[in-house]
């Protein structure tokens, strides 16, 4: 025992020779394997042609073509945006994809387009350039509802609110002069389109091709004159040879004729119309047949009007617009 514990470092070496040598036999057996495992490369005799490797060309064609095509740019704001959806019959409708319009006829994209709240009920009463025009309106005139510039043609803002009947306040009352069957001279008065008893002015004469005249006497006992747009162009008989005949004036403007028969008021073909400008509320009366202007638009002319609607006529581009009657239309409702 005391001779192991003298020479255990000689033991200790010795054991640890012993080791490394069977280590060495083990790696020298594996080595021998190693051929049947890993092919070596076929040698290339003198003078053939070079052949890559496939799977090399390959990658090299996928690395070019992901550089080609995934290109990095610098761009402000989270890479994780999600798409706008909104809440509709109770449920989450992406407003991009579908048939399925916010606003009924509207298309989602011109909301987008235009950056709109598409989320507001009222949109389309809206007005975001403060021009006088709602959305709604833009739209139909395809115009920019962002640019106060861009907007409808301001006739578009008209509004019929009333249309006044009138009567013509002169009357025919008899046939002065006759030649040869020809009326050339007849006697027309003002009167009171209510009650044709009330002579406002003298008895006025008028030959053929004469313009009328408003003649109404002053409180002061002055009589003033005021010519109309009325002329008398001639005279036609009635059937009944002991009756007056009736006269005929033409408007000078337009050349539309009226018929008068004697001492009887005569409804005019004129109406006065109240004429309303939503953009401002602002109201002007225009008889047809004269002229007026819009605001921050050309000069037209009122051809016609019912109770429903008014004509009238751009004097510049000879344009026929028509005037609806004022309602209280609502614009289309978003779906809940």
């Amino acid at each position: 025992m005391d001779h192991i514990k003298t020479h255990f470092d000689k033991y200790l070496l010795a054991l640890a020779g012993l080791i490394l040598a069977a280590w060495a036999i083990h790696l020298v057996g594996e080595s021998s394997a190693l051929p049947e495992q890993f092919t070596p490369p076929k040698e290339m005799q003198s003078g053939a042609a070079f052949v890559p490797e496939k799977k090399i060309a390959q990658f090299k064609a996928d690395l070019e073509n992901m550089n080609r095509h995934q290109i990095w740019e610098d761009a402000s704001g989270s890479l994780f945006v999600s798409r706008e959806y909104i809440l509709q019959d109770g449920r989450l409708v992406d407003i991009m994809q579908g048939d399925e319009e916010i606003f009924p006829g509207i298309p989602n994209q011109w909301l987008k387009d235009n950056r709109l709240d598409y989320t507001d009920k009222k949109l389309l009463e809206r007005d975001p350039d403060d021009d006088g025009y709602t959305n709604l309106e833009e739209f139909r005139a395809g115009t920019d509802p962002n640019d106060s510039n861009s907007h409808p043609a301001p006739w578009t803002k008209l509004r019929v609110v009333a249309v006044k009947k009138q009567n013509l306040n002169i009357t025919f009352q008899t046939v002065t002069d006759e030649s040869g069957g020809e009326v050339r001279e007849v006697q027309i008065n003002t009167i009171t389109p209510e009650d044709s008893s009330d002579r406002r002015g003298v008895t006025k004469f008028y030959k053929i091709g004469d313009v009328i005249k408003i003649s109404e006497r002053q409180p002061s006992g002055v009589t003033v004159e005021t010519p109309t747009p009325f002329k008398f162009v001639r005279a036609e008989n009635k059937q009944d040879a002991y009756s007056e005949p009736d006269i005929i004036l033409q408007n000078i403007a337009d050349g539309k004729e009226i018929r008068l028969e004697k001492e009887k008021v005569t409804p005019s073909p004129y109406p006065r119309v109240t004429l309303k400008d939503t953009r401002n509320g602002q109201e002007q009366v225009v008889r047809v047949g004269d002229d007026f202007t819009i605001e921050g638009s050309a000069t037209y002319k009122l051809i016609d009007a019912t109770e429903e609607k008014a004509q009238i006529k751009n004097l510049k581009t000879e344009e026929v617009h028509v005037i609806q009657r004022e309602t209280s239309t609502a614009a289309p409702q978003p779906h809940q």
